[in-house]
């Protein structure tokens, strides 16, 4: 099992400093179904899964990262931007 993550939400959307806030995935009936940064690295550890973005049918596998304040995820490098977090819409 994994989670496909369609939007995001930042504080300041600008400030690259800034991190990732809530992640969102879209549900069949349209709707976005939004999760706290932290509650979703701790269900994505304890249910043994990871998540992803499948933007313009190139999926990006997302690492967490621990900066030593927080965790986050973060997109693995490939040639595409379109499925990096950072370029997913708002939630």
């Amino acid at each position: 099992m994994s989670a496909r993550i369609t939007h995001i939400r930042k504080p300041d959307r600008d400030d690259r400093y800034e991190a990732i806030s809530h992640y969102g995935q879209l549900q069949d009936d349209g709707k976005v179904h939004v999760f706290e940064r932290q509650w979703f690295i701790n269900w994505l550890k304890t249910n043994n899964t990871y998540a992803y973005v499948n933007e313009d049918g190139n999926e990006a596998r997302c690492d967490v990262k621990d900066n030593g304040h927080i965790q986050y995820l973060q997109t693995r490098a490939d040639a595409s931007k379109a499925n990096n977090l950072l370029s997913l819409p708002g939630c």
